[in-house]
């Protein structure tokens, strides 16, 4: 039924040892219910999937499911290396040369995962130390006040006391024990939501009439921006250029335009500007630019680097956020990892992986790891205390209120939360790298899950079969060309001269192709923009 050697060799062992008596490492249990020992057919077949809640089919039985897999590589050499490994690790006295010193390490089915992601343990390494100068190397104006400082005005959902279900986050990653509250609070939907920006030059005018307000409350996440002026000029910032952007939380009963209207002006300058938030991923986006070192004013997010003051708007930020921030707030909701693998799947990208579709039809996807989305070391920076303890199926519209729980890509499923104290005292890079192996890493997360293209991807996915179906029928017809005029032709100088034309011909035809689908790839990217918006 199945010809793998290591398969065959794994079930061979289970059934030579399957009489022995065993005790269970973890629980120390050697007795069962209804008298009579454990044997090592009852541990690995009933015992982990009674007490321990273990799946063989996906989990190992053996380390208690630090190694899983997808049922379809069940028979894989890797797998059942590890699963012999790690069987005579675990009962080393049904082997005779097993060493009961040292527990397997666990390897990673996954091939693409080649270390941490550099840019998270940069951005949240404890002992990393931050650029100390927050103002970035702009002076500070006395007159302005209040406006290099926190207002104070935190939504009473950030108060607590928070429910079971909170997720918390580590300090340093700039998510905290607010980013959970803010995201499942605004898909409520009891307040409203502007993202603001207001200059120097009224900001007075703005807390008296509009802060003062009761009901108007401001996230904990906001910046000031140079609005990227020559900062040389003067040294003296300039009140009608720099300016503060924020993220306001109305009640419901709240409404701000007249004030807004009336006492925020300057002559010939907008002083200020207001866009509401409708979407979470309109909130997400907005969060991660006003809390990001290396956003810019033109809305750009420039590439994380160590120097953070050079070419960038914001300064004096008051939570920053960690480059990949976008990921852990969008795994606070139901469909948010598949909103946030959606956002890095354009038709665009299609070139990458047009080859690599399966499925016909309307149907036709790819593996999500295809669209190799530069994240698979990222570990979701969880409060110190917390780790992974096994995924959930939300079978109703509720999910579970007495544990702490992040959303995985299929939209009825959840990994669950437990705390281990012990991870306490880990040094930082220790603490990552466990957390790897305990399946807290993004690549592992949509690992085997389904991106199911849209109609936008199928017509580029054709256009780009089409492209490679003409260049080969080129390159079949030119050499069928190139061989009659080579025979035709006589003499060595003929020849050579034959093959030049003929690859210069091929450059040029190619680079032609080449430029039509950039062009056509361009308008579909348009097209699906415009329908966006």
């Amino acid at each position: 039924m199945n010809s793998s050697p290591l398969y065959s060799t794994y079930l061979s062992m289970c059934d030579r040892k399957k009489n022995r008596k065993v005790t269970c490492p973890f629980t120390q249990c050697r007795d069962l219910e209804g008298g009579g020992d454990m044997t090592f057919s009852h541990y690995w077949k009933v015992h982990v999937k009674e007490v321990h809640q273990i799946k063989t089919l996906f989990e190992c039985p053996f380390c208690l499911g630090k190694f899983r897999w997808m049922r379809k590589d069940l028979t894989s050499d890797i797998i059942n290396r590890h699963r012999m490994d790690c069987a005579k690790e675990c009962f080393p006295e049904l082997f005779r040369f097993a060493s009961p010193h040292k527990l397997p390490q666990m390897p990673s089915l996954y091939e693409t995962v080649s270390g941490p992601c550099a840019d998270c343990l940069s951005a949240m390494d404890p002992s990393r130390k931050p650029n100390s100068d927050k103002l970035l190397g702009r002076s500070r104006v006395k007159q302005w006040g209040s406006f290099y400082r926190e207002v104070g005005l935190e939504p009473p959902f950030l108060r607590g006391p928070f429910p079971a279900a909170h997720v918390s986050f580590s300090e340093v990653s700039g998510l905290g024990d607010v980013m959970w509250p803010i995201v499942h609070q605004f898909l409520q939907n009891t307040y409203t939501w502007y993202h603001v920006s207001v200059r120097a030059a009224v900001w007075k005018e703005f807390e008296i009439h509009i802060l003062q307000k009761k009901g108007v409350y401001v996230l904990p996440y906001w910046t000031l921006c140079d609005g990227l002026r020559e900062r040389s000029k003067s040294p003296v910032p300039a009140a009608t250029q720099h300016h503060r952007h924020m993220v306001l939380v109305l009640e419901k009963s709240v409404n701000i335009d007249r004030e807004w209207r009336t006492f925020l002006k300057m002559p010939n300058k907008a002083a200020k500007l207001k866009v509401r938030v409708d979407t979470i991923d309109h909130l997400i986006n907005t969060l991660f630019y006003v809390s990001n070192p290396h956003a810019q004013c033109d809305g750009h997010v420039a590439t994380w680097r160590d120097d953070e003051s050079v070419g960038q708007s914001h300064y004096n930020m008051n939570r920053r956020l960690y480059p990949h921030a976008k990921l852990a707030m969008h795994m606070l909701y139901r469909g948010g990892l598949q909103s946030y693998v959606d956002q890095r799947g354009k038709p665009r990208s299609a070139r990458g992986w047009y080859q690599d579709v399966r499925g016909k039809g309307e149907n036709r996807y790819i593996p999500v790891e295809m669209l190799r989305i530069p994240l698979e070391g990222c570990v979701l920076p969880f409060a110190t205390h917390l780790e992974p303890s096994h995924v959930v199926l939300v079978t109703s519209d509720a999910p579970p209120e007495d544990v702490p729980y992040v959303w995985m890509y299929q939209r009825d499923q959840v990994m669950v939360l437990r705390s281990n104290p012990s991870l306490v005292d880990l040094p930082f890079n220790d603490w990552y790298l466990y957390q790897m192996n305990r399946r807290n890493c993004f690549l592992n997360v949509i690992h085997g899950e389904k991106y199911e293209l849209g109609l936008s991807h199928r017509k580029s996915v054709n256009d780009m079969l089409w492209v490679r179906q003409e260049t080969m029928a080129l390159f079949h017809e030119k050499d069928e060309n190139v061989a009659q005029d080579m025979h035709e032709e006589t003499g060595p100088d003929a020849k050579v001269v034959h093959e030049e034309n003929v690859v210069e011909a091929l450059n040029q035809e190619m680079d032609t192709v080449v430029l039509e689908s950039d062009e056509l790839l361009e308008e579909m990217d348009t097209v699906v923009l415009e329908s966006d918006e």
